[in-house]
């Protein structure tokens, strides 16, 4: 087990679940308390500042050399889009895709592309969305 202090920024979550960027507030001998620094859930959106108890084995160490950009970590993430937000993907054709965001599933994003109001959308994972 790693050991973990006070300040130190982690990732926390459930394995194949969602990550989020926490900062490490206190060290008990069985539970870490985490303070959330972005947004989390898909369901129900957890303010940033909120602060999670959580099992030292769903903790992880962000290393500094390989500390992920910000803005693609939280577009990893569906909570991270709302409805209405521009969004762009390439699609499995390799064509650029740039839409709207119609609705947020909790596994998916759905995307209207731009130029089609037939009713028409696509569902993509939000790993692979970037804002437009």
């Amino acid at each position: 087990m790693s050991t973990f202090r006070i300040g130190q920024q982690v990732y926390f979550g459930r394995p194949g679940g969602e990550r989020t960027l926490g900062t490490v507030t206190k060290v008990n001998r069985r539970t870490i308390k985490v303070r959330q620094d972005e947004p989390r859930g898909t369901r129900r959106a957890y303010a940033v500042g909120t602060v999670w108890t959580v099992p030292p084995a769903l903790v992880t160490p962000v290393d500094a050399s390989e500390a992920p950009d910000p803005v693609l970590h939280a577009a990893r993430s569906a909570a991270a889009f709302r409805v209405g937000d521009r969004v762009a993907f390439t699609s499995s054709g390799g064509e650029r895709v740039k839409g709207t965001v119609h609705r947020v599933n909790r596994k998916t994003v759905s995307v209207t592309p731009d130029g089609r109001s037939d009713g028409c959308y696509w569902r993509v994972a939000p790993k692979l969305l970037a804002p437009a």
